[in-house]
């Protein structure tokens, strides 16, 4: 969407713009129609970009108006018009105004994408045959393809969140009188450390709680296995997430970036002497 401002005009008529043949545009939009030339600027911009040749009405069309900058005016016909219009991301090879009969009259124009952009489909479906009974219009539209470089930076996002979920959502804690579960966000990192603090002050009874109950008093044994599980726990996952991004950095195509998830094995290459000493350990665990 734009803001149309017509020429010794202050106000600003928000407006779909496209292309349609070499001298004739087309707004769509609710504004008044005149014959003054325009300027267009993104919302809340002030581009300016001149249009000010585009001073004759070439033909009304259902929602807005067509504009020419060369005094052409579209003639009334008699056979039924069918015009192929462009939206952002490309442009059309081939004639914008057919008057046919029938649909398998025409000639399609071939859709000629932008850079990174790729040919989405017209809009509506241009029917293969059939009586053409009005004047009908069809877009070309166009999608956005990313290039690799965000690719990479979408998937480092993903992959930076679920490891961030992961890690807070902690670990489970064997004692001798069951299994206890403890949540690791910021805040409860931030506890344990000053738990370590305590400990090395040489208290022997410190308390805490797992997640749901109520806090009770741990030894110094029980609190030194919740602080090693936790720093295990966060480190592993912060030397893997390290080793994913490796992997993505070193990634040559979108299909090799996209196929990278949370949890896959990493390649050897992209393996650091961190991340292998971890594997070696978490093997000889699950032993």
């Amino acid at each position: 969407m734009l803001e149309m401002k017509y020429k010794n005009s202050g106000h600003k008529y928000k407006v779909e713009f496209s292309i349609v043949a070499l001298h004739v545009l087309q707004l769509l939009g609710d504004f008044p129609i005149k014959e003054e030339g325009f300027t267009l600027s993104r919302e809340g911009k002030e581009d300016n970009w001149d249009y000010s040749g585009y001073t004759t009405v070439y033909r009304e069309v259902e929602g807005g108006v067509q504009f020419s900058d060369d005094g052409s005016v579209a003639l009334v016909q008699s056979v039924p018009t069918v015009t192929f219009l462009t939206g952002a991301g490309g442009s059309l090879n081939g004639d914008a105004d057919q008057n046919v009969n029938n649909y398998n009259e025409l000639v399609i124009p071939t859709p000629v994408p932008d850079e990174n952009y790729a040919f989405s489909g017209w809009v509506p479906e241009i029917p293969a045959e059939g009586a053409v009974e009005e004047n009908a219009w069809f877009q070309a539209a166009f999608s956005y393809v990313p290039t690799l470089e965000e690719v990479k930076e979408g998937k480092r996002k993903e992959i930076s969140n679920a490891c961030e979920q992961i890690i807070f959502a902690g670990i489970d804690v064997e004692f001798l009188n069951g299994v206890e579960h403890f949540s690791l966000t910021e805040k409860d990192q931030i506890n344990l450390f000053g738990k370590q603090a305590q400990l090395a002050a040489g208290l022997e009874q410190l308390e805490y709680h797992q997640d749901g109950h109520p806090c009770r008093y741990y030894t110094a044994e029980e609190m030194q296995q919740i602080i090693a599980a936790a720093m295990f726990h966060v480190s592993y996952h912060t030397t893997y997430c390290n080793g994913l991004n490796m992997w993505i950095a070193g990634a040559e195509t979108k299909d090799e970036v996209n196929a990278i998830f949370y949890g896959a094995d990493i390649p050897e290459a992209y393996q650091s002497e961190v991340l292998k000493d971890y594997l070696i350990k978490i093997a000889a665990q699950e032993a």
